[in-house]
């Protein structure tokens, strides 16, 4: 009987000398290494201590989530304010005509046009089918960009929309027109449609004159 206790006496010290010796073991290699640490609550973190994010009660988790970026083929619900736009001004100057450039329509959504030769109006010709299918590239596909007649002369030098090939070009009402006055604003707005072969088009425009109402 003695003999009984002292082996189970024996067992439950060997016992205990593994707990002790796994317990300093985690501790020495919690704090070997070059790197200061902080042991909080069975946590180590080498370094600088970053704090644990909780929540009381009541309170509720915030999602917090990341925009992939690219092509997104689901509906977005955005609670909040949407801004867009390049974030920058693209300023061209034209004598008379001139046709809109692909890169520019992509890179810019605000650009303002000042005329060269004060003199005359200027005509901007859109880009065409094969240029305009690069920034539309689905049938619905829709942008618009804002335009400033941005000539000071004396003269009353309008700026003048004109269809590229394969567009069809449009205007709100018969009381609108494709001419945007000196000083005045107007948008352009495009969008890819279902290509109509009558008349050669997939591409349709609206020009929107925008007036002072002060």
């Amino acid at each position: 009987m003695t003999n009984k206790k002292i082996k189970k006496g024996i067992f439950y010290v060997v016992i205990s000398l593994v707990i002790v010796l796994g317990v300093g073991g985690f501790v020495v290699r919690a704090y070997s290494g070059g790197e200061p640490t902080t042991v909080i609550e069975n946590q180590t973190v080498e370094g600088d201590f970053i704090s644990e994010v909780t929540t009381t009660e009541g309170e509720e988790e915030q999602n917090i989530g990341a925009f992939p970026g690219g092509d997104i083929y689901s509906d977005i619900n955005i609670f909040g304010n949407l801004t867009s736009g390049g974030g920058q001004v693209l300023t061209t100057t034209t004598d008379t005509a001139a046709t809109l450039a692909g890169k520019d329509l992509l890179a810019y959504s605000f650009i303002e046009v000042l005329n060269g030769s004060d003199t005359s109006d200027v005509t901007y010709t859109l880009p065409a089918t094969s240029t305009m299918i690069a920034l539309l590239p689905e049938i619905g596909s829709t942008r618009e960009w804002t335009f400033h007649n941005a000539t000071t002369s004396d003269e009353s030098e309008s700026l003048i929309f004109a269809a590229g090939t394969g567009m069809d070009l449009l205007v709100a009402s018969s009381s609108d027109s494709l001419t945007i006055a000196k000083g005045a604003y107007g948008k352009v707005t495009c969008t890819r449609i279902p290509y109509i072969s009558a008349i050669n088009e997939n591409i349709m425009c609206d020009v929107s004159n925008l007036f002072a109402a002060d």
